[in-house]
């Protein structure tokens, strides 16, 4: 839980806030470095942004109005599942990454993670639209 004394400063409840803290700090600054935010999101026009899951909320309420039946309603799902496991892979990747940076096989695995993903992700949103699915 995080607090703010009258001292004027933050503090996270002890060290295992602390580590937290600095380990969500670090995973998201090496993320940061090798992944762009459209190889995982979907961007539309001008600059709006539209990720998976926004996608998939998107497709939820579309389903309720339109119907589109099952055979649709089960690609989409096989589409998400497959983005779902491209998503695991990488997670996985970048931890072997973080374990040992100079492994060039925890590289390798990242890189084909990444490529897996963005691709699971064009796959879905083309899928999507496809269906008949109007992303914003």
């Amino acid at each position: 839980m995080i607090s703010r004394p009258n001292s004027g400063t933050w503090s996270t409840g002890g060290n295992a806030g602390r580590l937290f803290a600095l380990c969500s700090l670090c995973l998201f600054l090496f993320i940061g470095c090798f992944t762009t935010p459209d190889r995982v999101a979907y961007t539309v026009g001008t600059g709006t942004t539209v990720t998976v899951e926004e996608a998939l909320t998107l497709w939820d309420g579309y389903v309720q109005q339109r119907h589109p039946g099952p055979a649709v309603e089960q690609k989409v799902k096989a589409a998400f599942e497959k983005y779902q496991l491209a998503d695991v892979a990488l997670l996985k990747a970048g931890k072997a990454m973080l374990a040992d940076p100079t492994s060039a096989d925890a590289q390798s695995a990242w890189q084909l993670g990444e490529a897996a993903l963005a691709a699971a992700a064009n796959d879905l949103y083309g899928l999507l639209k496809s269906s008949g699915l109007k992303l914003p």
